[in-house]
């Protein structure tokens, strides 16, 4: 029993130290990317121009928006409308709110495509640096 423990013992104190010899061969860093893409001139020019393009995709669809907002706004105000012209009401709202949200989804995706496209050559630079 005596010599279980004592080779259990010696095992474990060898395999401690490999792990030590081991973290002089192997360095591990941590990049906040980020930060890059924040921080760096051409981050913010990135950043510069998926701004703009948010803003004009906003712009865009805000004149719908608008149209969607007064149309709630005109059912909620005539509660005792006629039932038929009411539910026509509701058609035509839904209808424009399914338009509207399949284009909000769309610009988004743009967005998302553009921010991809500009990133991608920051962090592949970031990458070389950093090797």
């Amino acid at each position: 029993m005596f010599k279980k423990v004592t080779f259990i013992l010696i095992i474990a104190t060898m395999l401690s130290s490999i792990g030590v010899w081991a973290a002089d061969l192997v360095k591990v860093g941590f990049v906040d990317v980020q930060k890059v893409l924040e921080t760096s001139s051409e981050g913010k020019e990135a950043r510069k121009k998926l701004d703009q393009m948010v803003a004009a995709r906003e712009e865009l669809l805000k004149p719908e928006k608008e149209v969607i907002d007064a149309l709630k706004k005109d059912l909620d105000e005539h509660l005792l409308m006629r039932e038929d012209l009411r539910r026509q009401k509701m058609m035509e709202l839904h209808e424009k709110m399914r338009i509207f949200e399949k284009k909000r989804r769309s610009a988004l995706e743009e967005v998302k495509i553009q921010e991809q496209k500009l990133t991608q050559p920051i962090l592949e630079k970031a990458e070389k640096i950093i090797k």
